[in-house]
């Protein structure tokens, strides 16, 4: 079994339109299970139903993880 160090790699944007598609790009590239991306301001997030937001540096925790491959916890 892999052990997977969630957080590292770690990626920080200071601007970013969507940590998700920074994350997204990350993965399509082969970047392994538990990269970490955040953002201290975004512009153009994503959440729930397709709603969108922006992120005002310094008024939110912007972050997103890729998870692949993952072992049930018993």
């Amino acid at each position: 079994m892999t052990v997977v160090r969630f957080g590292r790699p770690h990626r920080h944007l200071r601007a970013t339109d969507s940590t998700n598609e920074r994350a997204r790009e990350l993965a399509e590239a082969s970047a392994p299970s538990g990269t970490v991306v955040t953002a201290g301001e975004q512009s153009a997030g994503r959440g729930r139903h397709g709603r969108v937001w922006t992120a005002p540096p310094g008024k939110a925790l912007l972050y997103s993880a890729i998870l692949r491959d993952l072992v049930p916890f018993h």
